[in-house]
């Protein structure tokens, strides 16, 4: 049986409880369309509300010790959503969890199952994702209190942020591709406002949806800010680490693996060492992960650009050559410049364990799958993969070399491979891929 509304903040979940809820999620929903005629629906909608009043105060609570009760409750409700007549008994409490700042204090497993309730919730009519874009649009344009801080302001905006990228993430492939130009509108005026890492890194989070739920041809005017702003952000890196390694060299050894606070060229005043911005860092570093990942004709207007983050010969030396009777040295893409930064910043402790920490690689997988960095320097191994290899060209040294894949390739080694092994292949790959983007949405839960 369930426990009162009243207990459930001072009792333990009960496991009679928990194998109650169980019960429910498996054979609820099924037996309720089977019992009810489609002239007989409306008298449904009680006795779901009813038991809503005993599950949402299971969905408030985000604490460990109740995460079996929580996991049950959501996979009851994710039941409930497939049945559009049930709507009216749980979509007011839906919407009001998802905007819950503890939404995402969940365990993975959950995830699945509140992205068909979000994707039911947004598309069984069409005010409710309108109303989410207007709760954005609101958060940018005013302020949301009068006595409320700049910080819990900003807090706000990329919480509302990763919700429509929630949103969009559990819907299906272009399907708000209309409302594309306002989401555009609210990125860009997101990015317009310094020094605000937690919002700026649910931006890059935002682009990461739109890569994976928009078709290429959409995403055309969008390219150039997305761009902008990881040079933006690797710009800033690479100012930090040359910043630190002046100090360090004129400061002596003493001041090495202190906070370094650097004002760059951009306005920003960061910290390397600020989980905020190191946040910031992993977040568009992932964004430059799945981009390369990604088949090319999927991003066909990346190709233009990639040349910039990516070397196109496995060499990272930056030779001089003569022009016109003058030196000059040849731009190193920015993930050479900065895995050099990082190589040396890392030889400064030899034990450093990321030193000569290499990152696995498979076609088709993403190499950046932690959720947090607290350092850095757990960047250089991506940033060492993708200065030693190239995706277009196959130099001598890995051509004679059966075992050592060119990453990023595009397309099968195998020329005998068809059209439908391929398309297989990317869908698994695809699928692989969301499951990583899933639990970047995640937040740690509440200690019991």
């Amino acid at each position: 049986m369930l426990i009162p509304v009243m207990e459930i903040s001072s009792v333990a979940p009960s496991v009679y409880s928990v194998h109650a809820l169980t019960l429910l999620a498996e054979v609820l929903a099924h037996l309720l369309d089977m019992v009810f005629h489609s002239d007989e629906k409306e008298r449904v909608i009680p006795l779901l509300v009813n038991i809503m009043y005993y599950v949402v105060p299971y969905l408030r609570n985000h604490s460990a010790h109740n995460a079996p009760s929580y996991r049950a409750c959501v996979q009851l409700v994710s039941s409930l959503s497939g049945y559009q007549y049930t709507r009216r008994a749980w979509k007011k409490e839906a919407f009001d969890l998802f905007m819950d700042p503890n939404f995402f204090q969940m365990d993975a497993s959950c995830v699945s199952h509140w992205r068909g309730i979000i994707d039911h919730l947004m598309t069984h009519d069409k005010t409710t994702f309108r109303d989410l874009m207007t709760r954005v649009a609101v958060a940018q344009s005013s302020s949301l209190n009068l006595f409320a801080s700049r910080e819990a302001e900003l807090e706000q905006r990329a919480m509302l942020l990763k919700r429509l990228a929630f949103a969009i993430f559990s819907s299906e492939v272009d399907q708000y591709q209309k409302y594309l130009p306002d989401i555009q509108e609210r990125l860009v005026e997101s990015l317009r406002l310094p020094q605000v890492p937690t919002l700026h890194a649910q931006v890059f989070l935002f682009f990461r949806v739109l890569l994976l739920r928009m078709s290429a041809r959409h995403l055309t005017s969008l390219w150039p800010t997305m761009i902008t702003e990881l040079v933006q952000v690797f710009l800033l890196i690479e100012q930090e680490l040359t910043a630190d390694e002046d100090i360090s060299r004129t400061a002596g050894p003493s001041v090495s693996g202190l906070e370094t606070t650097y004002m760059g060229g951009n306005g920003f005043s960061t910290s390397y060492n600020n989980q905020r911005w190191l946040g910031l860092y992993l977040s568009a570093c992932k964004f430059l992960d799945l981009a390369l990942t990604l088949p090319s004709e999927n991003l066909p207007q990346f190709q233009m650009y990639r040349w910039a983050f990516i070397p196109e010969v496995s060499d990272d030396s930056g030779l001089e050559v003569r022009r016109q009777g003058t030196h000059q040295r040849e731009f190193k893409p920015y993930v050479v410049r900065l895995a050099k930064l990082l190589r040396k910043r890392a030889k400064k402790n030899p034990e450093d364990e990321y030193l000569g920490r290499t990152l696995p690689w498979t076609p088709g997988h993403l190499l950046l799958t932690v959720y947090s960095i607290r350092s850095i320097e757990q960047l250089l191994p991506f940033f060492n993969v993708l200065s030693q290899f190239f995706s277009n060209k196959i130099t001598s040294r890995a051509a004679g070399c059966s075992e050592s894949p060119v990453p990023y390739t595009n397309s099968f080694s195998s020329k005998d491979n068809k059209t439908e092994n391929q398309k297989t292949f990317w869908n698994k790959a695809r699928q692989k891929i969301e499951e990583v983007q899933e639990k970047d949405f995640l937040e740690s839960v509440i200690k019991a």
